[in-house]
């Protein structure tokens, strides 16, 4: 990580990388154990019409909400931007 900067990209992804991911950050004044940050609900599909969506847990009384990895991903990185300047 440079200047709180970091990117995730996801590649070759199958259904198999369903699943929770968390993100944790430690910041070299603070002891471990790093401080949990946020966690994002990943859904594969196999291929087909849909290719490329995402389920992001969404409000359940809502229904899910659907998007693309890269709007989620920007928003982690907006949050470990924010985290960094603050700590």
């Amino acid at each position: 990580m440079k200047d709180g900067d970091v990117s995730v990209t996801l590649t070759n992804v199958t259904v198999n990388d369903t699943g929770t991911y968390e993100c944790y950050v430690r910041n070299s004044n603070t002891p471990p154990p790093p401080q949990f940050i946020t966690s994002i609900n990943l859904t594969i599909r196999a291929s087909g019409g849909g290719a490329g969506d995402i389920s992001d847990g969404g409000d359940k009384a809502a229904g899910n909400k659907r998007g693309y990895v890269a709007p989620l991903i920007s928003l982690l990185l907006l949050l470990l931007l924010f985290v960094s300047i603050i700590y």
